[in-house]
């Protein structure tokens, strides 16, 4: 927090902070002295905080000199990923996070860009995400729905596409590209493709 815990803030969270002590499921946690005022200067260093106990950081909105930046900047320097959203080119508060995917950080259109990124961690909490809907999405040919029904069951090669639909090599590599291109799939490493979960 950006205040010692005897303080509430912001004051309507009050209920939440509640819950967490209560649950025993996560901590509220300051390296400020107990009765701590908020001050404006405390939040850069709560933020280093996050950044240190969180696997990665996402930034969903930053202007170009923003606190968002300086907690990428400080995850980065702790070894944690850093994650951008990318935005409008003409909206302050997408300069910063363009900023930082044009510096090299993940761009994450997804919750699959950021569970893939993670590794391993990334697995088991896709594991824990509740299950994708079976449903077909509509404006689908007949070729891409057939794979994407197949797809339900699990990750597949190309090559494991081709043998359980029975249709053409080609025909299938053209509407996985198409499947990718329209959000529904992701391909993974080795020509692996994935349904993406809704």
């Amino acid at each position: 927090m950006g205040c010692g815990l005897s303080n509430t803030y912001p004051p309507e969270n009050r209920d939440l902070f509640e819950q967490i002590a209560s649950d025993g499921r996560g901590a509220l946690v300051s390296e400020l002295p107990l009765r701590t005022a908020v001050l404006p200067g405390n939040f850069p260093t709560r933020n280093r905080i996050i950044s240190g106990l969180s696997l990665g950081v996402l930034i969903v909105e930053a202007a170009l000199k923003s606190g968002s930046l300086l907690t990428a900047r400080d995850a980065a320097e702790q070894g944690r990923s850093v994650f951008a959203l990318p935005g409008r080119v003409d909206s302050p508060l997408s300069q910063g996070t363009n900023e930082l995917i044009r510096s090299g950080v993940t761009l994450v259109q997804t919750l699959d860009d950021i569970l893939e990124d993670l590794g391993t961690v990334g697995e088991k909490l896709a594991e824990e995400t509740p299950a994708p809907s079976n449903a077909i999405p509509a404006g689908l040919d007949d070729t891409e729905r057939t794979l994407l029904s197949v797809l339900s069951d699990g990750p597949l090669s190309l090559d494991e596409l081709v043998r359980r639909t029975d249709l053409p090599s080609p025909k299938v590599t053209a509407s996985m590209t198409m499947l990718v291109l329209k959000g529904h799939v992701a391909q993974q490493p080795g020509s692996v493709f994935a349904r993406k979960r809704r």
